[in-house]
């Protein structure tokens, strides 16, 4: 069981609020907002004022709530005044369901589906609220009585069922907006819509992502085009980025001494070691008089009409060119190494803040056949 705590004690009369007891702890404030912004509604919200404690633990929560005026009344009211209360909102909770049992669910539903123009929407809207309905039928419930947990159950249901991802977020997502307008139309003060936690959708499935990277043959005819074409700012570049995996962003601020250059991009601090043929070509056409925007626009430029000129198989942009350094070094590496030290050293070598980002592009994203 979770309880919220207000500043003194456990809040009483649990029967008057629209949900079970609760008790929370978070590290951060953030945590707590954003907690409290999926499982409540603004309605529920709106009923206390959230203040957060540094420094929680599960022996001392975080998320404090000030009592909201009904909650002090009750505290110091006798006990004729909360039989009065308490008479007050069963006669209110009476009325309203009352107004539920006027709707006529499938008139609300056709009505509602009569305003959508696309065909196309009505039809993903029809075929989520008849497996609502289908549901609720099977399992004796009344559908405009339908609860956030319900929806939970008949989310494991659809799961269970073999609906897949895609499926489910459009199933809940037609019977929100169909819940939507049905308390809209009928002025019910509802705590919450039944299928307004976020937390009912499942999450999307990540689409893979094959990257493209350049091979030895492309790379080398682009070098030949661009040497001839006497674009050496451009073969400059790509030579560097496919030797060393730099940024097309880092040249703008590299600074150099003797072999050693270190340079500074979104990727944040880097240090690269040139030899005698990388800090000739740096003397002759010095990249670093460009800015980082004007660079890739030069550079995706001449690598766009070596595309079509056919010198090149592939439409290239600059980045691929890191892909190209990635590659070859999971390839030269991966009998020598253990995967984890690998991606560790190209993790490294790329200037990626986090190892994730690494093993997410060229381990997930990447067609594995290639290596």
């Amino acid at each position: 069981m979770l309880t919220i705590f207000t500043k003194t004690r456990r809040i009483k009369n649990w029967s008057l609020y629209p949900f079970s007891s609760v008790k929370y702890w978070f590290s951060t404030e953030e945590e707590a907002d954003k907690h409290i912004e999926t499982h409540y509604d603004k309605q529920t919200r709106d009923m206390f004022i959230i203040k957060f404690l540094p420094g929680a633990s599960k022996d001392k929560p975080s998320l404090f709530i000030d009592k909201p005026a009904l909650q002090t009344t009750l505290e110091t009211a006798s006990p004729e005044e909360i039989q009065a209360v308490e008479e007050k909102n069963k006669a209110e909770e009476l009325a309203i369901a009352v107004k539920r049992n006027d709707i006529d669910l499938i008139k609300e539903m056709e009505i509602w589906l009569g305003t959508i123009d696309s065909a196309s929407s009505r039809r993903t809207y029809r075929n989520g609220i008849d497996k609502f309905l289908k549901y609720c039928e099977s399992h004796n419930i009344e559908p405009v009585y339908f609860s956030v947990k319900d929806a939970v159950v008949f989310v494991k249901w659809l799961t269970a069922n073999g609906a897949t991802t895609p499926t489910i977020r459009s199933t809940i997502s037609s019977c929100k907006k169909l819940f939507t307008r049905l308390w809209e139309n009928h002025e019910i003060p509802i705590p919450s819509n039944p299928f307004g936690p976020k937390s009912l959708l499942p999450r999307k499935n990540k689409r893979v992502k094959l990257l493209l990277v350049p091979d030895q043959t492309d790379l080398d005819r682009f070098l030949d085009y661009a040497y001839a074409e006497r674009n050496l700012i451009p073969y400059t570049a790509i030579k560097l980025i496919a030797k060393h995996g730099m940024r097309i962003g880092a040249f703008e601020k590299m600074k150099a001494r003797g072999k050693k250059a270190v340079t500074e991009s979104k990727g944040g601090k880097h240090s690269f070691v040139f030899d005698d043929e990388d800090i000739t070509l740096l003397k002759a056409y010095p990249l670093n008089e460009l800015t980082a925007e004007r660079l890739a626009g030069m550079v995706n430029y001449h690598l766009e009409r070596a595309y079509e000129k056919g010198v090149t198989k592939e439409k290239y942009s600059v980045h691929d060119f890191r892909h190209y350094f990635a590659i070859n070094f999971l390839k030269k590496n991966k009998d020598n190494l253990s995967l984890s030290s690998i991606i560790c050293k190209l993790s490294k070598k790329l200037g990626h803040k986090s190892i994730t980002t690494t093993t997410e592009v060229y381990l997930e994203s990447l067609d594995k056949e290639s290596l």
